[in-house]
């Protein structure tokens, strides 16, 4: 059954979501089987055919990637419709009135305009962003965006990380979070797709993660020709009134 008719106010918001409400997919507002909870994130559109409830993940159904996309209005005869469309394909949205058909389309066109342009065309085949050197994921996702200088799973994860109810929960880093969870999110990396980790519900998944990309990166962030240095600088470190020399020592070693 298509969602309910609910108020958006009314209606649990996941976190980062811009705006959210429903629309027909495929057709006019009033063919009710066609109606879907959409939510507009600064980088895409998810969509649901059951409304988001606190504290549980978002079944989502579907998701349009906001780059390279663009907002058409002009085949609206009276009908409260505009089209989402994405090279050659299409994506045709009803609202309920010409009021929230405005407003989607407004908010639509603010986040795609904050999309980064691609350049050129991805050339090669796009490498795992788990167990690959760090330049070789950095030199892909600068194809998209050349300004880019951490990978995506970093940027997203860290910011994820960083709200307040992560930064409060205890034994973040040090908890494991849902082996299959923290599995789905590595595979939608790996192959370049819409994590989705905002609607992710247990930040050990996040943290989990990262920590797994971390042990996998090749070569690791401190290179094998600098273990030793490394290890050195940790032998020198006995107690906590001589680890705030550590910093100066590190720099001393590299």
């Amino acid at each position: 059954p298509p969602p309910a008719r609910a108020p958006a106010d009314a209606v649990f918001r996941p976190p980062g979501v811009i705006r959210d409400g429903l629309l027909s997919k495929g057709g006019t507002f009033e063919q009710k089987k066609k109606l879907r909870w959409y939510m507009l994130y600064k980088d895409r559109v998810d969509f649901c055919e059951k409304l988001p409830v606190e504290g549980k993940p978002v079944q989502t159904k579907g998701t349009i990637p906001l780059q390279g996309c663009e907002v058409d209005t002009s085949s609206d005869k009276g009908k409260c419709e505009l089209v989402l469309r994405q090279g050659k394909k299409k994506h045709q949205l009803g609202a309920e009135n010409a009021a929230e058909l405005q407003a989607w389309a407004a908010a639509l066109r603010e986040a795609i305009a904050k999309q980064p342009k691609v350049r050129k065309k991805l050339k090669g085949k796009a490498p795992p962003v788990f167990g690959s050197p760090l330049q070789q994921v950095l030199d892909w996702e600068r194809q998209v965006d050349d300004e880019v200088e951490l990978p995506l799973i970093v940027r997203e994860c860290v910011a994820y990380l960083l709200r307040d109810e992560c930064l409060n929960t205890e034994g973040i880093f040090r908890l494991s979070g849902s082996l299959a969870r923290i599995n789905e999110l590595k595979a939608r990396y790996d192959a370049h797709q819409p994590s989705q980790v905002n609607d992710v519900p247990d930040p050990n998944v996040v943290s989990g993660t990262l920590k797994l990309w971390l042990r996998e990166l090749e070569p690791p962030v401190v290179p094998y020709a600098l273990y030793d240095a490394f290890a050195a600088v940790a032998a020198r470190v006995a107690d906590d009134a001589t680890a705030v020399a550590t910093d100066a020592a590190v720099r001393d070693a590299l």
